[in-house]
């Protein structure tokens, strides 16, 4: 598409419907189509799409549609030399009505990989890092051609899939993966009665995996990956993601420079809710286990002002943990807890099946066991750390963002002038943040030959407040 006079024109070039008995495709007239939407989440493994169409040709009963059309939307953007091509199935068609011999309704598309894994059940038993087996899954059961980005996890997972879908499996091993950059050491904390050491074990790094498809292909990476910043220890030179921005909100009559990198609206969601956090085991959690084989109960706590400085942050706040000092006496009590039936097989990482005598360690098999128990209570306080920090804003279409990006987004000053004068931006909600979920709105309304407006919502996440490398306004109200 050539340079357009606004960063939000596209131009739709065609949409096709393959139906199932292969006959030849059946355009769609552009002049049916209200809106195309495209959206991806870090937490969902497929993308999805819905298309609004006002039909009164009889689109339906001419190809007709069953589900698992194939549907091929190509679109041209400002901020792409080439067209822009998705590629769905059909999976519904919803909310259809008729209106002055008009039909009205919208076509739900989907990855096809989606309608793959709801029919796939696995029951055979699975091992392997956690890696290995997101890529053996989604090559061999789900057969999937698109690329496969991973990060290489520590340690051996095992387990009975009990006729679980693929996604669900990845799922889970996402919960209790770490990346093999977390490094492990032991620390003295005190000495017993006889002299001896009691030391206490001490990792950099925290558990919690994101599995999720974009436009570029499967994702699977640390939470401590994507928090990266230049110089961290946790970069994962497989992750292809990119960095946006700064987009930037416009000043009072100031014109922003470059409309396409242009704010054109922001909300921030909950910033804090010290009840939700609490109920959902935020500060403090307790693992508690029951081996079901040898009967064996054990509890593994968890607290986040112990850990805060050994993840990755995308804020300012690196070097104090998360948590107000007036609400520190809440984190010392375990405010959720997590029950868990477990096999001691399912801690061991021995080339041998796992024994249920102490001595050779069905309670405590290795290093690893403990840190496998460990991560059930760490990976659930870093996915809710990670929500720390909600933020929503509306620029002009980008077609290039995926899910996993991280954007650069300055935001105007609420203060007072006498503030703001000096501080334009504020400097607590503006900064980097992470490409939580990413919706391309084209629309057509009013129906047209096909031009439209193009706008692209960000959904952002970070897991601390301000800039990262300045110092915080809140670093004095939190626990050190």
């Amino acid at each position: 598409m050539a340079e357009s006079s606004s960063a939000q024109e596209f131009e739709f070039r065609y949409c096709k419907i393959y139906p199932n008995d292969g006959r030849a495709p059946v355009a769609v007239g552009l002049d049916l189509i209200q809106y195309f939407v495209y959206s991806e989440n870090v937490t969902s493994p497929f993308v999805a799409a819905r298309m609004n169409i006002v039909d009164g040709g009889g689109l339906l009963n001419s190809v007709p549609v069953q589900g698992m059309e194939r549907v091929e939307i190509a679109l041209s953007t400002v901020i792409e030399d080439e067209p822009v091509i998705y590629n769905f199935k059909i999976f519904s068609i919803q909310g259809r009505y008729t209106q002055q011999n008009l039909q009205n309704y919208t076509i739900a598309l989907i990855s096809e990989e989606a309608l793959v894994n709801e029919a796939t059940r696995l029951n055979a038993p699975i091992l392997g890092k956690g890696d290995s087996i997101v890529k053996k899954l989604l090559t061999e059961d789900i057969t999937t051609s698109k690329e496969v980005y991973s990060e290489t996890t520590m340690f051996e997972t095992k387990m009975l899939p009990c006729r679980r879908r693929p996604f669900d499996i990845i799922n889970s091993i996402a919960t209790r993966s770490i990346s093999s950059k977390a490094t492990f050491t032991k620390e003295q904390i005190g000495e017993n009665a006889d002299g001896s050491a009691i030391t206490e074990n001490k990792i950099k790094g925290s558990a919690g995996f994101y599995f999720w498809e974009n436009r570029r292909g499967y994702n699977f990476f640390s939470l401590d990956a994507l928090s990266d910043v230049e110089g961290s220890t946790f970069a994962a030179p497989d992750l292809n993601a990119k960095s946006w921005g700064p987009y930037v909100e416009q000043i009072g009559n100031d014109e922003v420079a470059d409309t396409q990198f242009a704010v054109l609206f922001s909300m921030f969601g909950s910033d804090m809710n010290i009840l939700e956090s609490l109920r959902k085991g935020k500060y403090s959690s307790k693992v508690a286990l029951f081996n079901y084989s040898t009967g064996y109960y054990e509890e593994v706590t968890y607290t986040l002002k112990d850990a805060y400085d050994n993840m990755a942050h995308l804020g300012a706040q690196e070097k104090q943990n998360s948590l107000p000092a007036l609400q520190g006496n809440l984190a010392e009590k375990h405010s959720r807890i997590i029950t868990s039936f477990v096999d001691h097989e399912t801690f061991f990482n021995g080339g041998d099946i796992a024994s249920p005598e102490d001595q050779d360690g069905s309670q405590n098999p290795t290093t690893y066991g403990d840190w496998v128990k460990y991560f059930a209570a760490q990976s659930n306080t870093r996915y809710e750390l990670m929500k720390q920090q909600q933020c929503t804003v509306v620029i002009p279409g980008n077609s290039l963002i995926c899910a996993g990006d991280k954007v650069e987004i300055k935001l105007k000053n609420k203060q007072p002038n006498a503030y703001s004068e000096t501080e334009p931006y504020d400097p607590e909600s503006s900064g980097v943040y992470l490409v939580y979920e990413v919706v391309h709105n084209y629309s057509l309304l009013p129906p047209s030959s096909g031009n439209g407006s193009f706008t692209t919502t960000l959904n952002l996440v970070r897991d601390s407040y301000g800039v990262h490398g300045e110092e915080s306004r809140y670093n004095d109200v939190f626990l050190s």
